[in-house]
């Protein structure tokens, strides 16, 4: 029996499977656009002259969107839509950019959070250190 990692190595690079990411990408954008418009799937579907039935499965990714489509759904949720298609030499310097540049960012957060850690542990041996030293006054006034 063929194992999930190489039934997955065959399909991962067909259209069909590339197809059906680039539709949950979208309905993933057009649902957050309307999360922020605050616009129900109803109003949505009314704007557009579609049934909400038909918004619903487009949304879950089953109806492929026409270009015509997805303009009205731009326009109705007050949003732009850009088109893309970058080659994948580019598309891959990108993100391996996009992942050293949050490599290097989380590991700046990293070094600011142990010299702020250093900080307040010097601040509170400081304290320590002057409790230490009143105790001891107290004492020698004691005395």
């Amino acid at each position: 029996m063929a194992k999930f990692k190489d039934l997955y190595s065959k399909v991962k690079n067909t259209a069909a499977y590339k197809t059906s990411g680039i539709l949950m990408e979208v309905a993933y954008m057009i649902q957050a656009a309307m999360d922020h418009k605050g616009m129900a799937k109803t109003e949505l579907a009314n704007e557009l002259g579609c049934s909400r039935a038909y918004l619903t499965k487009a949304l879950r990714g089953d109806n492929n969107f026409s270009i015509s489509s997805l303009s009205k759904m731009a326009k109705a949720l007050d949003c732009e839509l850009h088109v893309a298609m970058i080659p994948r030499v580019v598309y891959t310097e990108v993100i391996k950019s996009a992942e050293k540049f949050y490599a290097q960012m989380q590991e700046e957060r990293i070094n600011s959070l142990r010299h702020e850690v250093k900080k307040k542990v010097k601040q509170k041996e400081k304290v320590v250190s002057i409790q230490e030293w009143l105790n001891n006054e107290s004492i020698n006034l004691a005395a």
